[in-house]
């Protein structure tokens, strides 16, 4: 069986290289994580993880890092 992660890929300014990096899925109490469900109206039916994107990439070619900005569209 294959277990998939949610990831983000990115392509590396400096050489070209296409690169992917896991996301971060954060631990939560059951009372914090209750609260967040609320918060970003996720009924009770739904089910899935809260993700969070790395701050920062390091390209697995050419090993440039980068600051990572949110695209907000």
């Amino acid at each position: 069986m294959i277990e998939l992660h949610p990831a983000y890929f990115w392509d590396c300014p400096e050489c070209g290289r296409e690169n992917f990096v896991r996301g971060i899925s954060p631990e939560f109490t059951d009372e914090d994580l209750q609260v967040l469900k609320a918060e970003h109206g996720v009924q009770p039916w739904e089910t899935g993880d809260f993700v969070m994107m790395p701050t920062n990439v390091e390209c697995g070619e050419c090993h440039a890092e980068f600051p990572v900005e949110l695209d907000e569209n």
